[in-house]
């Protein structure tokens, strides 16, 4: 809820706010955008298992997909566009169940040479056909901090009320 109490002159109201939700849309896009960048906000994403540091920029393709739109009323972010079935799995987490086939088995094995690491030389040696397990842990990219919501909330008020002084100046921003 947004309370804001006036004394004195009651401020103008500006009944177009399309330039506010463009400037939300934005900021919404940068935070998120920031949340890959940082590996994670406030806490940092659960690291996988081949040591990369940052879980969900290994391709960008993820990241790329995160767009803003807006219209008069409305303002949002969203990413998993453009055939990306995974940014769900990502958000939220899950499990796998993948099948081991040929070329799964011959990646297995490319990988231990590569390594070394015997995990690599297990799966190579499974079954084609046989299931595999894979727990994706959830990596919450679609957050927003309470300092953006403190950010959104003064771009919004900023935008509707235009607070006049005695002498009829305007004061463009609120802090």
């Amino acid at each position: 809820m947004i309370q804001i109490s006036i004394k004195g002159k009651i401020p103008s109201l500006n009944p177009d706010i399309s330039n506010a939700m463009k400037q939300i849309a934005l900021y919404q896009k940068k935070s998120v955008q920031r949340n890959f960048v940082e590996g994670g906000r406030p806490a940092r994403w659960v690291p996988i298992k081949s040591g990369e540091s940052n879980p969900l920029f290994s391709s960008g393709r993820l990241f790329s997909s995160i767009m803003e739109t807006f219209e008069e009323t409305w303002a949002e972010v969203s990413a998993g566009g453009n055939g990306i079935t995974y940014a769900r799995l990502h958000q939220y987490g899950g499990v796998l169940h993948p099948k081991i086939t040929e070329r799964s088995k011959s990646f297995f094995w490319k990988m231990f040479y590569h390594t070394g690491d015997t995990m690599w030389k297990a799966l190579a040696l499974k079954n084609v056909g046989s299931t595999l397990t894979v727990n994706i842990p959830a990596r919450p990219y679609m957050v927003f901090q309470p300092e953006d919501i403190t950010t959104i909330k003064k771009i919004l008020l900023n935008s509707i009320v235009r607070i006049t002084t005695d002498n009829d100046e305007n004061i463009s921003t609120l802090q």
